[in-house]
């Protein structure tokens, strides 16, 4: 999965990242259970585990002691003590990676015998040492 972590304009502004961008991706193995209905519709279930890596994007600048630290330069690993930048570092890019699980579920429309549109919601969560990485994307795909 390849999943674009876009940042509100908001966010850029008010956490001083204002050409932030990221991403997630991540390598998955899961079941699927399929529920065949009446007709061409059908209901699943889907789950597993796999590994989540994340990583942002930002324009490089250091920042020195004495900085007022953002929420949002955590998931770039800056090191904040009380508030405050202590020791001069650079804000440019991180990426985190972790074990981590999806879940879900969808509904399908038989197109043809082999050939389904489906909708799936999924939400995947994993432990990064940031903190929680967590996305609820929504797909609509064809599958055969």
């Amino acid at each position: 999965m390849y999943f674009n972590l876009g940042f509100k304009d908001s966010v850029k502004a008010d956490q001083f990242v204002r050409d932030a961008t990221g991403h997630l991706q991540s390598a998955t193995l899961n079941a699927f259970l399929n529920f065949p209905l009446q007709g061409k519709l059908g209901v699943y279930a889907i789950g597993g585990g796999g590994w989540y890596q994340r990583n942002v994007d930002a324009r490089s600048q250091v920042l020195g002691p004495g900085t007022v630290c953002e929420p949002a330069w955590k998931l770039w690993g800056i090191v904040c003590t009380n508030g405050l930048i202590v020791t001069p570092q650079t804000l440019s890019s991180n990426s985190v990676s972790a074990g981590g699980y999806n879940i879900g579920g969808g509904f399908t429309y038989r197109l043809t015998k082999q050939a389904k549109i489906y909708v799936e919601g999924r939400y995947h969560h994993a432990n990064t040492s940031d903190g929680r990485t967590s996305v609820f994307p929504v797909t609509v795909g064809l599958r055969w």
